[in-house]
């Protein structure tokens, strides 16, 4: 069976997914102070201008830097900044963790690319 077959037949998700699912839920934890991080010390939230949220934009949207470096730029800090502002507001005002990754699922879930190995080439942050 090919590998994509294989990872649907068993209900594994594939490197890439569990990789930016894992990055998300860190963020989460971060951002909301669930972790003994200082969240200034990785990201700088940003200002855009529609009060808390609106029905588009999260209150917790994420200013990206500007980077000169490969280093910098595929450091978890800055790698996680797309996919975190391509979340919908439901989803990063969950209230707990596990609120977070249920409504993490179920929007990914949508976007079809759990099994698929196109999402080495085009992240669904990324299109």
């Amino acid at each position: 069976m090919p590998y994509e077959v294989r990872l649907e037949y068993l209900d594994l998700p594939t490197l890439i997914y569990r990789r930016a699912r894992a990055d998300a839920i860190q963020t989460f934890k971060i951002i909301n102070h669930l972790e003994k991080i200082d969240r200034s010390y990785f990201f700088v939230l940003s200002d855009t201008g529609y009060g808390t949220y609106d029905t588009r934009h999260s209150r917790y949207s994420l200013y990206k830097r500007r980077v000169r470096t490969q280093l910098r730029q595929h450091s978890f800090s800055n790698r996680v900044i797309n996919l975190w502002n391509s979340l919908p507001g439901d989803v990063t005002q969950a209230g707990t963790v596990d609120l977070f990754k249920i409504r993490l699922d179920k929007h990914w879930q949508t976007l079809n690319w759990k099994y698929s190995m196109d999402s080495y080439h085009k992240l669904p942050w990324e299109i």
